[in-house]
């Protein structure tokens, strides 16, 4: 499979040779266990696991898909995140935890 898409910053087009990969079932991924605080937010975010999991990574995601930040260390109950320098705007939070599951989160920042 080809992929073809503009870059919307550079004008650039990009090309991609790449492969199929069967879908991910829902049931893969856990959705409503994270605790986040402010939604909205302006200057930080806190992420934490309802079921005292700890997390081990956090990625952010704009709603383009485009990673924006990651952050990857020893499994904390939280996480303290700027998202001052972020535009006004919906995210996406991809949280691992020491167990393995990924969930997703979104929040707003003003």
């Amino acid at each position: 499979m080809h992929v073809v898409w503009q870059d919307n910053y550079s004008d650039e087009v990009m090309y991609r040779k790449a492969s199929y990969a069967e879908p991910v079932q829902v049931n893969d991924y856990f959705i409503a266990e994270v605790n986040i605080f402010p939604n909205p937010a302006n200057d930080v975010i806190n992420m934490s696991l309802e079921n005292n999991s700890k997390i081990i990574s956090i990625q952010l995601f704009d709603v383009q898909g485009r990673m924006i930040y990651y952050e990857a260390g020893p499994p904390l109950d939280q996480y303290a995140i700027s998202v001052k320098s972020l535009n006004a705007g919906v995210y996406i939070g991809a949280i691992v935890s020491e167990n393995g599951n990924t969930y997703f989160v979104n929040f707003i920042k003003n």
